[in-house]
């Protein structure tokens, strides 16, 4: 039957049900209204000219339209696997949210993970372990000339500005670094009156410096204990964890970061979205699961058989080349020696040695 037909008939009926709701009984608006409704929506839809859709399809058209925005839920919730999210799985944020409100963390043994897929990393575990030491390590920052060091921890807040997060999330980041002892990075934005007011430990960033004089603090989908030691062993000093900071303070990767409609009022200047964050229970959060994920890399550590992050080496990570091959980072990456660079640079480093210029950042 052509839609025009059907339009004028929905049309028809819906005006002869509004007309018995006049004449004979209020009771007729139970259909007629609805109907009624219903035929002005297919009356615009036939009439306007933005949307196909609608024209070809008038009224079912709009349902295409409310799947497609409930899709990324539809997604999250039913369809992708524990292991398929990006840029977190269901198991990893799984295990910061629990670390965070403070039940049970714990890792099961066995995996999803298909350990033969190339790119596949673990760790290696030691004939030797070592007893769990009871107080988490720092790295001193700062050097003999040095007047007033700074004992870093190993998982800290990364650099994640205000402006991007709401004054509410960054007060409850600071507030729970005060609480727990531990880094707040500013992120590359102003230095807020947000990062200021609870009293916690701020990292500017102004620049940086040679190895020899600093100490290198890892980022990037550093989530777990296991992503801790990782980073320590690839040469970090210290760990920073942006997103999963995030995820403690209720982050339920919405992904409308972008949109300020982030739905727990963490990365948006909403005012209204942002006072769903309550700073106080948040900040517990942060503090749980920061606390929560240095003590786990610790029996990590002591199971590889090192007492501390300063015995770790790369040839404790191993890394899945192909199905058949495994090779240690030890391997994998070529090793500088201190002045290797300017002295006599590997072959393979030449071209990029060339294209270097100390006056510029651009190519």
């Amino acid at each position: 039957m052509p839609k025009t037909l059907l339009v004028a008939l929905l049309t028809t009926t819906a005006a002869g049900a509004s007309v018995a709701a006049v004449l004979v009984s209020p009771w007729w608006w139970v259909a007629g209204g609805p109907l009624l409704l219903v035929a002005l929506v297919a009356v615009h839809d036939v009439a306007q000219r933005r949307r196909s859709v609608l024209r070809n399809y008038p009224v079912l058209g709009h349902l295409r339209f409310a799947l497609e925005a409930v899709r990324p839920e539809v997604q999250q919730y039913f369809v992708e696997r524990n292991v398929d999210g990006r840029p977190y799985d269901r198991d990893t944020r799984s295990i910061v949210y629990e670390r965070a409100k403070g039940t049970d963390a714990e890792e099961p043994f066995g995996t999803e993970l298909d350990l033969y897929r190339p790119g596949s990393e673990y760790l290696t575990p030691s004939m030797a372990p070592r007893p769990v030491r009871a107080d988490p390590p720092r790295v001193r920052i700062g050097g003999p000339g040095c007047t007033r060091p700074y004992d870093m921890a190993l998982l800290n807040v990364s650099a994640m500005s205000f402006g991007s997060l709401s004054a509410n999330a960054v007060l409850a980041l600071n507030t729970g670094a005060r609480l727990g002892g531990f880094a707040h990075d500013t992120g590359e934005g102003d230095l807020s009156q947000h990062h200021l007011r609870p009293g916690g430990d701020l990292v500017w960033e102004v620049g940086t410096g040679l190895r020899d004089r600093i100490r290198i603090g890892a980022s990037g989908k550093v989530a777990t204990g296991g992503d801790l030691v990782k980073r320590l062993l690839q040469g970090a000093d210290y760990t920073n964890a942006a997103r999963a900071m995030m995820f403690a303070l209720g982050c339920i990767q919405a992904q409308r970061c972008h949109a300020n409609t982030c739905p727990v009022g963490v990365a948006t200047q909403d005012r209204r979205r942002a006072r769903a964050l309550v700073v106080g229970d948040k900040a517990e959060r942060v503090r749980r699961y920061q606390r929560s994920t240095v003590e786990s890399a610790l029996p990590i550590m002591a199971s590889m058989g090192v007492e501390g992050p300063g015995d770790l080496r790369p040839h404790m990570l191993l890394h899945r080349v192909d199905p058949h091959t495994v090779r240690s980072y030890a391997e994998l990456h070529a090793w500088l020696l201190p002045g290797q660079l300017l002295a006599s640079p590997p072959q393979e480093w030449a071209g990029d040695r060339q294209a270097a210029d100390p006056d510029r950042f651009a190519s």
